[in-house]
């Protein structure tokens, strides 16, 4: 294994620009993965990927209780110190490693895609903790596509870490809408639309799309045109509305 300990060092300064910068890292065709179980995820899910490219691993963490996982990859791996990876890692709580994979749009050609089954489509979501969330709940909940429509990068360190590695998983594509939408399977949205229907009254094929939308404006007026139904999840004690990722988990999980 390498060390590095320069923060002037052309990788870390890499690392550095690919943690927050989106273009930067479609430039590059590289992405940062930021945690023990999303660097897994991506081991354990990405056989016949593009393998990972770099290891970066703070001092301490090559006695810690589950540094043994890794261990196998100590010609990719560069150690640093614990105080140049806080400098350099995209998130608030570091756990030591980071990783630099090739971006999965540069190796997953939209031919490989599969028909979808149940998908979510992400409108316009800011949030990068909001969208790791339901891309978790979706691989959880047995739904197979994400499409994404404008929003936060969906690749981003924060989104990825908050998925837990989920954006990996071999049942899931993440693809961007089409456009023109040409959807194969019906759209329904949820929304606060006084024409929406009460959503555990309503029921959906086996196969569909439930659109959410931005987290302070809702669905966008084209998503809306191309929904079949708008639908709402009803509350009580005068309560309007939802955190978008609790909203879709229930949504999810009820179908």
């Amino acid at each position: 294994m390498n060390k590095i300990t320069s923060a002037q060092n052309p990788l870390i300064k890499q690392i550095k620009k690919l943690g927050t910068s989106k273009k930067y890292r479609e430039i590059e065709g590289k992405l940062i993965l930021d945690g023990i179980h999303v660097v897994e995820e991506f081991l354990l899910h990405t056989t016949n990927h593009s393998p990972l490219t770099t290891l970066i691993l703070s001092e301490s963490f090559l006695s810690h209780a589950e540094y043994h996982k890794f261990k196998l990859l100590e010609s990719q791996s560069i150690i640093v110190p614990d105080d140049l990876l806080t400098k350099i890692t995209p998130t608030k709580t570091p756990e030591g490693i980071l990783a630099i994979i090739p971006h999965p749009q540069s190796f997953n050609p939209s031919n490989s895609q599969s028909p979808p089954k149940k998908a979510i489509l992400l409108d316009n979501l800011q949030d990068p903790g909001n969208i790791g969330t339901i891309i978790r709940t979706a691989v959880a909940a047995g739904y197979n596509t994400i499409y994404t429509y404008n929003g936060a990068d969906i690749w981003s360190p924060k989104t990825l870490r908050a998925s837990q590695g989920a954006h990996f998983h071999f049942s899931l594509q993440i693809i961007s809408l089409p456009q023109p939408f040409n959807l194969s399977i019906p759209l329904y949205g949820l929304s606060l639309s006084s024409e929406s229907q009460n959503f555990f009254e309503t029921e959906l094929p086996s196969s569909h799309i439930l659109a959410f939308g931005n987290e302070g404006q809702g669905l966008s007026p084209e998503i809306i045109e191309n929904c079949q139904k708008l639908l709402h999840i009803p509350m009580q004690n005068e309560f309007e509305s939802l955190n978008v990722g609790i909203a879709a988990g229930i949504c999810m999980f009820h179908q």
